[in-house]
């Protein structure tokens, strides 16, 4: 099965987006913020998404194919927010 066709699993905290990450950023914990709801702008900035390059390594390492660099692109919406 292609790697665009695998089916998203549940994250499993294996920390691999955040070890990848050629920022410093932590894509899981922007990620699980985005999914709480009313999200929490204060948190989304404090988490500093702006720093994201888009390189999508995020995405590629994640062994549960969550497409975490799409949730962290509109996490950067988000921390643009007055």
């Amino acid at each position: 099965m292609a790697e665009s066709m695998k089916k998203e699993q549940p994250c499993i905290r294996c920390a691999e987006c955040v070890n990848r990450c050629p920022v410093g950023i932590n894509p899981v914990f922007i990620m699980n913020t985005m999914k709480s709801m009313p999200v929490d702008k204060a948190k989304v900035k404090a988490l500093d998404p702006l720093k994201c390059t888009d390189c999508g390594i995020c995405t590629q390492v994640c062994p549960s194919g969550i497409d975490v660099a799409t949730i962290v692109k509109r996490s950067k919406v988000i921390a643009k927010l007055p």
